[in-house]
């Protein structure tokens, strides 16, 4: 394969790679746990900044009362965050391993433009102008970033969404028990 075509197969080896890594993140990390645990640290802090704005003893006791069990919490959260990371980067190693077997200095797409950066790739002069041929590995992360963020984007909306719901249906059933 030429670079032309090589830069596309590249571009879906990218999205294909991103939609497994928002996979295996949903399917490693309990959401619901990592969000619980966030809205407690973010109620925790936002105690611990009344406490230290009003200067309250009791509040402050009351603080310092919790925070063996917030040290707790955010142990628990790092676990959470480690998993999703860990199952990534496995994904990635065993990627790179695949690429560097393909060979890591074949040119996959050749820019129009020249840039001062010049571990990105190779550069051409063609009629006097400077183009710069990007590598399979810089090629891989430039195009996967954005299928990335647009993933964890939606991903993200669909659990906002999702949660939005739940929120809803607890406020419609609290009604229903009032009305009885």
């Amino acid at each position: 394969m030429q670079p032309p075509e090589l830069g596309f197969l590249i571009v879906g080896i990218a999205l294909t790679m991103s939609i497994i890594m928002q996979v295996l993140q949903n399917i490693l990390v309990d959401v619901d746990k990592r969000e619980s645990y966030m809205r407690e640290l973010n109620k925790w802090r936002k105690k611990v900044m009344l406490a230290r704005k009003t200067g309250d003893p009791k509040l402050l006791a009351e603080v310092q009362k919790e925070y063996s069990r917030i040290q707790l919490i955010q142990q628990e959260l790092s676990k959470e965050t480690m998993k999703g990371l860990m199952g990534s980067l496995f994904v990635i190693v065993i990627f790179l391993i695949f690429i560097q077997w393909i060979g890591r200095t074949t040119i996959v797409i050749i820019a129009p433009f020249d840039l001062p950066l010049g571990f990105l790739g190779i550069r051409y002069t063609i009629n006097g102008e400077t183009l710069l041929g990007f590598n399979i590995i810089w090629w891989y992360f430039i195009a996967a970033l954005p299928f990335a963020s647009l993933l964890n984007t939606f991903l993200r909306m669909r659990i906002a969404k999702k949660n939005l719901r739940r929120i809803l249906m607890r406020r419609v059933k609290k009604k229903r028990k009032l009305k009885r």
